[in-house]
């Protein structure tokens, strides 16, 4: 049996550390926390919605900057904003 794809629905019904395990466990051993976004997406391209878009790249820059992250509060305020499934307007 194929493991299940990953969806809009399924970005947003998850938590954060569910989607990093899934992303993990689906691309191997790939260093998908280097990807440049539009791979990832390209990658993920049922993933379609912006705001679950906005999730996985959250999940993902989370995950390479966890500094930055936690201590700029620009940074911190976008990625809370997607993980809580709201469209993130990076340029504000």
């Amino acid at each position: 049996m194929a493991p299940p794809e990953i969806t809009s629905n399924l970005v947003l019904r998850s938590t954060p550390v569910e989607i990093y395990r899934f992303v993990s466990t689906s691309v191997g051993e790939q260093p998908w926390l280097a990807w440049e976004p539009e791979s990832l997406l390209r990658q993920f391209k049922q993933v379609s919605t912006p705001v679950a878009q906005d999730k996985l790249l959250a999940v993902q820059a989370a995950a390479t900057n966890t500094a930055v992250t936690a201590s700029n509060s620009w940074a911190f305020e976008k990625v809370v904003t997607a993980f809580n499934n709201n469209h993130c307007i990076v340029d504000s």
